[in-house]
């Protein structure tokens, strides 16, 4: 049993080699529109893996995670996602990893990354996720780069993570991205229409950009639009879709 396990781990371990080193990674757009008239405005880079062992990239990023690895697979997410990027909007791209040291290495990566690629780093915004740990000397990297670049940094899945004003206040994020928990039923849910409502001052009183991810029903985006919200994503404004960008 012992040495079946071990081969079990180590099969997996090798398959996490095998996406990295084969670049098995393609990536999806996802449109952020304006909700008045859906105009694009921007889109999310979404990665996919192409390694049929992993049926979905959540499965990829746990066991890269697992086998600490998920640094390296942060930085092949990103590249790929820039990779036929031409600059026309804003590009969003999220970073996975928590450690001061790991987003240092990342910041480093992106610029080489833009570089080579041409493009401005200004249209590209850095989606930090509110699911993960955050702590002093990440928050110090973070804006280091953010001084030292000019960089704009979004606040990702706000309202499913460590839900607490300690992180809009520490990261003061340029942009913030509301998790479709919050948007869901908006438009029969007294609770989240109230809640967005001050979510959506809050952003207006302080110059902060909202967007509002999940939105996949009619409803919804009026509801949205009736409060003041001026951008969105989800379903019902676009599906990720393969761009080719000339």
């Amino acid at each position: 049993m012992g040495n079946y396990q071990s081969d079990k781990n180590s099969a997996a371990f090798n398959l996490i080699d095998t996406v990295l080193e084969k670049s098995q990674i393609s990536t999806v757009y996802q449109s952020i529109c304006l909700i008045e008239d859906g105009t694009v405005c921007g889109y999310e880079g979404l990665s996919r893996p192409t390694n049929p062992a992993f049926p979905n990239i959540l499965e990829l990023i746990k066991r890269a995670e697992m086998e600490g690895r998920l640094d390296e697979l942060d930085l092949l997410m990103m590249e790929k996602a820039i990779q036929n990027y031409n600059g026309e909007v804003n590009l969003y791209i999220n970073i996975a990893s928590s450690s001061p040291k790991a987003i240092e290495k990342y910041f480093e990566k992106m610029i080489q990354t833009v570089e080579k690629a041409k493009i401005s780093l200004q249209n590209l915004v850095l989606e930090f996720s509110e699911r993960r740990e955050w702590t002093k000397d990440k928050l110090e990297v973070i804006h280091h780069f953010r001084k030292k670049y000019n960089m704009v940094l979004a606040l990702d899945d706000y309202g499913v993570g460590f839900s607490n004003i300690d992180i809009i206040l520490g990261l003061k994020p340029d942009v913030i991205k509301v998790d479709r928990n919050g948007i869901q039923g908006i438009h029969k849910d007294k609770q989240r229409y109230f809640l967005m409502k001050a979510i959506c001052e809050y952003a207006r009183n302080t110059n902060t950009i909202l967007i509002c991810e999940g939105i996949e029903e009619k409803e919804e985006l009026e509801t949205l639009k009736s409060i003041g919200c001026k951008y969105g994503q989800g379903y019902y404004l676009g599906r990720p879709k393969v761009l080719k960008w000339n």
